[in-house]
């Protein structure tokens, strides 16, 4: 199993993006993760897609593009995809044709991200297609950070759907919002590998942050980013 802390990019504080990006590279950090969130499927605004771009173009680290918005397809039709790792796009918004068919129309992987009363089964035809190697597990509903307990018990039934499938090893558990060090190492025993935090990261001292989530999940920091066999 492969274990990834992935800093949101969105809790960066723009003035420090420069600063703060060579700093996660020196962490050696493997994923940002950047919210595209459009103040109607969220009750937040962040940043658009071109703004994330211009941080693409400029870092040395992926980045997966996670689009919190109401009409995704639109969102994406002049954006420049080959800039992102993956494109990560939210159920509610989308029906498991239409992944199969931007799969094959866009130059990058693709994660589907699930709000927390979302069910996993109207998707579980696509789970086979090349390009799908994310489920991005909602631990709060959009726009907040109150994880709901539920959610802990839908990670292992996505673990376990995936292994009986055959391919937990194709595709990743992340799980996104409210997550903090003294839950973490309860999201990576209910079965996910890769773990968004804002906060969690960027309050305080970034590397010790860092560090300590890294230390919370029992990976040793020169390991952390390779295959580790799971217990």
């Amino acid at each position: 199993m492969i274990y990834k802390i992935c800093p949101a990019i969105m809790a960066i504080d723009p003035f420090f993006l420069k600063k703060t990006l060579v700093l996660l590279e020196s962490l050696e950090i493997k994923c940002l993760h950047a919210d595209v969130l459009d103040g109607v499927f969220t009750p937040f605004i962040s940043m658009g897609i071109n703004y994330f771009e211009s941080i693409a173009k400029n870092s040395k680290i992926p980045i997966e593009l996670h689009l919190q918005v109401t009409d995704p397809i639109k969102q994406i039709q002049n954006a420049n995809l080959d800039l992102f790792e993956r494109v990560i796009f939210h159920a509610e918004r989308v029906k498991s044709d239409d992944i199969i068919d931007i799969s094959m129309r866009i130059p990058c992987k693709i994660g589907i991200a699930f709000n927390p009363n979302t069910n996993l089964s109207d998707f579980t035809e696509c789970f086979m297609n090349d390009s799908l190697e994310k489920l991005v597990l909602m631990a709060s509903e959009p726009g907040t950070s109150m994880v709901i307990p539920s959610v802990f018990e839908k990670i292992t039934k996505a673990d376990i759907l995936l292994k009986k499938m055959g391919l937990r090893s194709k595709i990743n558990i992340q799980v996104d919002a409210g997550i903090r060090l003294n839950n973490l190492n309860q999201f990576k025993k209910a079965g996910a590998n890769e773990f968004v935090c804002a906060s969690a990261i960027f309050s305080g001292d970034i590397s010790k942050n860092y560090k300590n989530l890294i230390s919370e999940l029992n990976i040793k920091e020169k390991l952390y980013n390779k295959e580790l066999t799971s217990n």
